[in-house]
Formats: C-alpha cells, structure tokens, sequence
C-alpha cells in the first residue's frame, strides 16, 4: 500500500492557492483594491515600526513609509494609467503583427492572432475594469487548479 504524501506544507499552499483563486473569482479587481490596501498598511506600518526600533529616522523608513501612502493615495490611479499604457503597446504590437504577417505572409492564423492582439488593447484602453475583471477570472481559475495540483506536486502556470 503506498503512503500518502500529503504533507503540511502542500495542504497550506493548496489552501492558499484555492482561497486567493476563489477571491479573485468573486472579487475580480476589488480583490486587487483589498491587496493594494493591504500592501499599503503594510509598507507604512514596517516604516513607522522601523523608526521605533531604532529610535531615530532612517532614508529606508521614510521611503517605506512614502511607499506605503503613494499606494494607499494614488494606487487606483497609478492602475488606471498602467492598464491605458498597457492597452495602447499592446494594440501597437497587434499592429506590428499584422504587418509583419503581410510582409512575411505568415498566414490566417497570425493575420487573426494580430486582430485579437489589437481587440485587446483596444478594449484595455476604453474599458480596463471590465477586462481587469476577465484577467482576475482567469487568474482566479489558473489558482484554484494549481492549489489542486499542488496536492500532486504538479502546476499549471
């Protein structure tokens, strides 16, 4: 009879694949608020721990404590500009694509992949959230199969 490997460490990160992938499921972006937020405490708690501990202030407390309320002011904002920035390269490579399947005549099957590339980026620059919300839902899926395969020492991305 062969013994059960299931050991501590892979329950734990099974659970915690499975919870971070349900919470991106149900949460979509707002999960990704609660961890900005939460990352944003965190950085300026550390700061304001550290100039405690040594009793004076210290360039690395200041910049964690800087950190954390640039996350916690500007985060949203920050994440609406990245996702435009990141809409407006990838529609550009979705048009590189599609010249390059001209000029190399690569075929349908890239003519199609360069006019989903460009779909992409456009629908990235007129509607982020709503594809933020498509990215949690396949991130969220690809957790919960991992923390899955993780049981069996497998993953999938």
């Amino acid at each position: 009879m062969e013994k059960s490997n299931f050991t501590l460490d892979k329950i734990v990160y099974c659970v915690l694949y499975l919870v971070i992938g349900i919470l991106l499921c149900t949460l979509k972006t707002g999960f990704i608020e609660i961890l900005m937020t939460i990352v944003g405490i965190l950085y300026l708690i550390y700061g304001i721990y550290e100039i405690i501990k040594d009793r004076f202030i210290t360039l690395n407390s200041v910049v964690k404590i800087i950190i954390g309320l640039l996350i916690l002011i500007l985060g949203w904002q920050i994440h609406k500009f990245v996702l435009l920035l990141f809409g407006i390269l990838i529609a550009v490579q979705g048009g590189i694509d599609i010249f390059n399947s001209f000029k190399f005549k690569l075929g349908l099957v890239h003519l199609i992949n360069a006019v989903v590339t460009i779909t992409i980026g456009i629908l990235l620059c007129i509607a982020p959230f709503a594809v933020s919300d498509i990215i949690c839902i396949i991130s969220g899926v690809i957790f919960i199969i991992n923390g899955v395969l993780a049981l069996f020492d497998k993953q999938v991305a």
